[in-house]
């Protein structure tokens, strides 16, 4: 938990940004001008999916920020995580199931 003096961004967050900007930075300046014989769509489309995953990574590494300093989202998406995660049937649900079902199990069970 942080202080409320204290704010300090994670370095995932940092590093996804400095990504996003460098592969910008690569695309327009080191890859369009050494790349003059090709067509002028086909750099607008390299560019274009550049732009397309730099958005992405800029988009998740704010969604890591969001996580970071915030307690309520991270619980809330660690909980649908899991939830998630448990409405799958998976293989060893019919022995879980009979091991439960001759026990007296109440409450909420947490599985890892």
């Amino acid at each position: 938990k942080m202080c409320s003096s204290c704010f300090a961004i994670p370095s995932v967050t940092i590093q996804l940004f400095v990504t996003s900007a460098a592969l910008l930075y690569g695309q327009r300046v080191l890859v369009q001008k050494r790349a003059q014989s090709t067509s002028k769509w086909t750099k607008r489309v390299a560019f274009g999916i550049t732009v397309l995953v730099s958005i992405a990574l800029s988009g998740f590494g704010a969604f890591l920020f969001v996580l970071a300093t915030n307690d309520d989202y991270r619980r809330r998406g660690f909980a649908d995580f899991l939830s998630a995660q448990s409405a799958k049937p998976k293989a060893l649900d019919e022995y879980r199931c009979s091991i439960l079902e001759r026990g007296n199990v109440s409450g909420r069970v947490l599985e890892f």
